[in-house]
């Protein structure tokens, strides 16, 4: 039988990882790994076990929204490993600064084909080629 991910999702105005921190905490959800960075993000996901939160921005508009929630399901999804441990969290956003905290520099290295994929992946679920043509 697959295995069953717990997603936690919300949308956050003026979207940042130290307001993501915040909307945790009230939550009751702890994610020491957040950080308080200001910079504004359209969406990004922070995993732990048994699974992961997943945040979009509410300040943008319905399609970037729908966009973002299924780019970072996607990067949910490639990137979730049920076996990894509390130290090993990862954050992923399509922001400047992508990669918080990675397993090992190869991951790293493959992040910006992730992205893509994780793109492609948003734009064929939304607008499935044979619909639009």
């Amino acid at each position: 039988m697959d295995q069953l991910i717990n997603i936690y999702h919300t949308e956050v105005a003026q979207l940042t990882r130290a307001r993501a921190k915040e909307q945790l905490a009230r939550d009751g959800i702890s994610c020491d790994s957040l950080s308080g960075d200001q910079t504004p993000l359209p969406g990004f996901f922070v995993m732990a076990p048994p699974g992961g939160a997943v945040f979009v921005s509410r300040d943008d508009n319905l399609p970037r929204r729908r966009f973002s929630d299924a780019h970072e399901l996607r990067n949910l999804l490639l990137h979730f490993d049920s076996e990894i441990s509390a130290a090993e969290l990862i954050n992923m956003n399509d922001g400047p600064e992508s990669v918080v905290k990675y397993k090992t520099e190869d991951d790293q290295d493959n992040l910006a084909e992730r992205e893509r994929e994780a793109n492609r992946f948003a734009a064929e679920l939304l607008m499935p080629e044979p619909v639009v043509r």
